[in-house]
């Protein structure tokens, strides 16, 4: 490459850079892309298989590093019909959107109810990741959670041939939450 058709800093970015292999490279490359969906390290370190732990340590490593800033610049620079404008517009709509959950959440008026409360604040655990987003099951749960659920109660003459479905039911949602 020659020196006279580089951007000014780029050979301080290429002296200053440690030396990656390609394993780290991939590692970094993946981190980019999930920093790039929603711009928070941290969890983007979550998405690449970090745990809770060195989430945060390798998130501040690798945006710290050369390699990492040259990547998520040129992502930037070379993603079609995004520019910077779309970009901050994006974040403003998702800020916007986290302010009426609060406001909802916390400062309702009186013509709140109990219920969008809660959703409120279901919505926004599940926006700053403290609750699971998957199917449901029990294995995705927390440790300790349970997840209610509905109880059928058919149109029978005799309540006792229910009575013993539902406590097979209940005992089986019981089993399968502790496991």
């Amino acid at each position: 490459m020659d020196p006279s058709s580089a951007a000014p800093g780029d050979w301080l970015m290429r002296v200053l850079s440690p030396q990656l292999d390609d394993r780290e490279k991939a590692l970094r490359d993946k981190f980019v892309t999930e920093y790039l969906k929603d711009e928070d390290p941290y969890r983007a370190a979550l998405r690449i298989g970090f745990t809770d732990s060195l989430a945060i340590e390798y998130a501040k490593k690798f945006l710290g590093e050369p390699y990492t800033q040259q990547q998520i610049s040129a992502r930037r620079n070379s993603e079609p019909g995004t520019p910077a404008e779309e970009r901050e517009a994006a974040k403003r709509v998702k800020l916007q959107i986290k302010a009426a959950l609060l406001k909802e959440a916390f400062y309702h008026g009186k013509d709140s109810t109990q219920a969008a409360r809660v959703a409120a604040l279901k919505t926004l655990a599940t926006l700053e990741g403290m609750m699971p987003t998957g199917g449901g099951n029990a294995s995705t749960l927390a440790p300790g959670s349970a997840r209610g659920g509905v109880v059928e109660v058919p149109a029978m003459l005799d309540i006792d041939p229910w009575e013993k479905r539902a406590q097979a039911s209940q005992q089986k949602l019981i089993d399968d939450a502790s496991i």
